[in-house]
């Protein structure tokens, strides 16, 4: 198992996030911030099935790689932010201007990433 925290800066407050990695089985995310808390578990298949249907498939091994680099920021093309249902229904691909973060709301883990030519956003879908 491999396991990491940090301190993050998300939607513009601080959050302790924990990420650990079942070898390639699953990818569990807590993430405690400002009084609330959420928890989301991914099995593999689940990840490489959002990440399908987003038009960007990875595999979980890869997937999950991201996650950490883009927590440990080791690789400057990756992000990870939070957005929450309000926010997939009120942006487009153009704006995304981000509603407060509401305790017991269900919200979406994206990794963002950027190479020279493309801009790709995968989602842990929905935690609680």
């Amino acid at each position: 198992m491999i396991s990491s925290n940090k301190t993050v800066q998300l939607r513009g407050h601080s959050f302790a996030i924990d990420v650990s990695i079942v070898s390639h089985e699953s990818l569990t995310v807590t993430l405690a911030g400002e009084g609330s808390a959420w928890r989301g578990s991914f099995s593999a298949q689940y990840i490489e099935d959002v990440t399908k249907k987003t038009g960007n498939f990875k595999r979980f091994s890869v997937f999950a790689e991201m996650v950490q680099a883009a927590l440990e920021g080791s690789a400057p093309g990756l992000a990870l932010d939070l957005i929450s249902a309000a926010d997939l229904a009120g942006t487009n691909a153009t704006t995304h201007t981000l509603l407060p973060v509401v305790a017991h709301e269900r919200l979406y883990l994206v990794v963002t990433y950027a190479a020279a030519f493309d801009r790709c956003v995968c989602s842990c879908d929905s935690f609680l």
